[in-house]
């Protein structure tokens, strides 16, 4: 079997979506599976990474023109592939969906969210919840977003999602129940090789508790409710590390309540620099209003840090018993919760439940459940 890769970010890019295929990619090439990927890039090429083609196409600001060129390119790599793999149901998925029709090859596509609904608010064209987002008529620009999204998970052979709560979504945008399969996220585990005390000198950061917030810098993160409630805990220390349109406005808001002193903004962070800063914290913090499932949750809790999140989304089928969730919105839920955890002298042991809980969430599952049904979509043995 060959598989096509079709993803919006791919190394160095950092993220979620690049660091999955990464690694899943050089999973099957060493099963003996062909692979190649196709993705933007700020400039054409084509290079070799661990064995196999990696084409980048530029990310041309006109969507047509960019859809356009990802199209041409991955149609002529599906002429080699038996099955496109597309990482998301817009940016690649769309075009990838043409290529497949027009090579006759099969296309799955992952969805870890409703990207109609995250462009649309972060281009301010809805102010609707998630929630009112899934029923309500939108304006004609979001609607098309909306239609193009439904539509391709709808024509796709299988969908794959990494929760039940976006399993509930999918089915809401008409896709059969038999095509939507969940399929955890996981990534192959890193060893504990530095003590929590190790990792803080490392990257010389200090503060008991040493609270870390990470992710895109949006609004619906919540990330302003850290910032808000650190003054509560007077030893404490906030990172928080991503970037996004929200960078600025958060600045201003810990200068405005005099915090700033106590918060590092790391911006974007490559993915060992990442874990680094997981294993040095205390408490990881999730207050989000919605969530797919948050890769950086389950890698929290792989290093063994306590977390406190929102019950948005797929935040309750990660965490489980195994950490604090409070009501996504509830700005004094998260503030309570917020204190009892920083004054509670068992934090370390509940990063240590928090680590085992982890280990549900299996990376050799991931492989071989995507495996078996890339291969059921295309036919093979």
């Amino acid at each position: 079997m060959n598989v096509l890769f079709a993803t919006g970010i791919y190394p160095p890019d950092l993220g979620g979506p690049a660091t999955y295929v990464s690694h899943l990619a050089r999973e099957l090439l060493s099963r003996g599976i062909g692979v190649e990927v196709v993705t933007y890039g700020a400039r054409e090429s084509r290079e070799k990474d661990a064995g196999f083609p990696v084409h980048r196409v530029p990310k041309h600001s006109f969507v047509a023109h960019r859809y356009g060129s990802f199209y041409r390119a991955a149609r002529e790599a599906a002429r080699r592939a038996d099955v496109i793999y597309a990482q998301d149901p817009l940016s690649v998925g769309l075009p990838s969906l043409l290529a497949g029709r027009a090579s006759g090859r099969p296309v799955v596509v992952k969805v870890v969210g409703d990207l109609a609904w995250e462009i649309a608010v972060d281009r301010k064209g809805t102010a609707d919840s998630f929630q009112e987002f899934q029923r309500r008529r939108q304006s004609l620009p979001v609607e098309l977003f909306r239609r193009a999204e439904h539509g391709v998970a709808r024509r796709a052979r299988h969908v794959i999602v990494p929760s039940e709560f976006l399993r509930e979504t999918v089915l809401g945008w008409g896709v059969a129940r038999e095509r939507v399969s969940v399929i955890y996220n996981s990534l192959p585990e890193l060893p504990l090789v530095k003590t929590r005390d190790q990792a803080r000198r490392e990257l010389g950061l200090g503060g008991d508790p040493l609270l870390l917030a990470a992710g895109r810098l949006v609004s619906w993160k919540r990330f302003d409710l850290p910032i808000r409630f650190l003054a509560d805990v007077p030893a404490a220390h906030l990172i928080i590390a991503g970037a996004g349109p929200q960078e600025e406005s958060l600045k201003t808001l810990a200068r405005d309540l005099g915090v700033e002193g106590r918060i590092t903004f790391t911006g974007s962070l490559p993915h060992e620099a990442m874990m680094l800063h997981l294993r040095a914290s205390d408490l990881f913090l999730l207050p989000s209003t919605y969530e797919g499932f948050s890769h950086l949750l389950l890698e929290a809790m792989r290093m063994g840090t306590a977390v406190l999140a929102s019950d948005a989304g797929g935040n309750a089928e990660v965490v489980g018993d195994a950490g604090r969730l409070v009501s996504a919105g509830s700005a004094s839920s998260f503030r309570d919760a917020l204190l009892e955890l920083c004054g509670d002298p068992q934090l370390r042991e509940m990063g240590e439940r928090a680590r085992e809980r982890a280990r549900r969430f299996s990376w050799q599952a991931l492989v071989e459940e995507t495996l078996r049904l890339l291969r059921g979509a295309c036919g093979a043995p």
